[in-house]
Formats: C-alpha cells, structure tokens, sequence
C-alpha cells in the first residue's frame, strides 16, 4: 500500500487499480519495522514505538 500512496504508478501499470488512482497526488508514507527480534511484554513494544519518534 505504501508504494500506491506515495504515487509510485510504474508499479501498478496493467492492474486494476491504475485507471482508478489520482497518480498526481502523493500522500506521505511512514514505514515502521518491527523486524529486530521478539518483543515479549508491552513496555517493550512501548519502548519500540518510543524510539520511532
């Protein structure tokens, strides 16, 4: 989804979408990873949001 509201149109050539997307307007996109190991408690998970800000 990120890359349809940044405007990237070169990669929806041919689907569905293409015809039915204002491609002149890009939204901002946030990308959030919680790929770096477990978190195991929610102070932890609070703590990770924490430090995204």
């Amino acid at each position: 989804m990120g890359e349809l509201f940044a405007g990237n149109e070169r990669c929806f050539r041919g689907l569905m979408i293409h015809p039915h997307w204002d491609w002149s307007v890009h939204y901002p996109v946030i990308r959030l990873s919680f790929a770096e190991g477990v978190l195991h408690s929610r102070p932890a998970l609070n703590a990770r949001i924490a430090d995204f800000a």
